[in-house]
């Protein structure tokens, strides 16, 4: 019988994100993603504060603690994470509609990619953990889950976000990025105003 991988404590990740940094295997990102927002968060200073994600606990961050703005390769995949919380928490389809889908410009220069084999192979964990990980019980055990760990180490060492798999999708991607480490030449606008 295989035995499932252990999971890396904080100490473990945030020594795993500084040798990223060491071996090179930080690089940018550019390009749209998509929001898929209740009408009362669509406008534009609350789409791009990540205010929402320190109010509420999120697959990639623990509440209360860091700021974080959630994007989706492509707008279906924004409908259908946003429902799927939604879904987790007891509302019907029908309550968490009307939203409004936006587009956001994003170019990052120290972005974690948790789908390069090497990236997960010095973390110590797999795209199997990321996408099954039930996190929304570890709050309930007391614990932090392992894919808050990681967002949180991610921006304590810096980085500007992280691409991660999707829960909801077999192939599609998440970015999740972290307003307060955005560099000087890094940016974050909506994707109708351009930069």
């Amino acid at each position: 019988m295989r035995q499932s991988p252990r999971q890396p404590d904080l100490l473990d990740l945030l020594d795993g994100m500084r040798s990223l940094f060491e071996k090179r295997l930080v690089g940018p990102f550019e390009g749209l993603v998509f929001r898929s927002v209740s009408k009362d968060y669509a406008k534009d200073p609350d789409l791009l504060s990540g205010n929402g994600a320190f109010e509420h606990a999120g697959r990639w961050n623990p509440k209360g603690v860091f700021r974080a703005v959630h994007g989706s390769e492509s707008p279906e995949l924004a409908l259908s994470e946003a429902l799927a919380v939604g879904r987790r928490s007891g509302f019907p389809d029908e309550q968490q509609l009307p939203r409004v889908t936006r587009a956001i410009r994003v170019r990052l220069s120290r972005v974690l990619d948790l789908r390069h084999p090497a990236v997960l192979r010095e973390l110590k964990v797999t795209i199997r953990q990321l996408k099954s990980h039930t996190w929304w019980q570890s709050p309930k055990a007391g614990q932090e889950a392992l894919t808050q760990s990681i967002g949180r180490a991610a921006s304590e060492t810096g980085f500007e976000g992280i691409i991660v798999p999707s829960a909801v999708s077999k192939s599609e991607f998440n970015l999740i990025v972290f307003p307060s480490n955005l560099s000087a030449r890094s940016r974050m606008e909506i994707g109708d105003s351009g930069y």
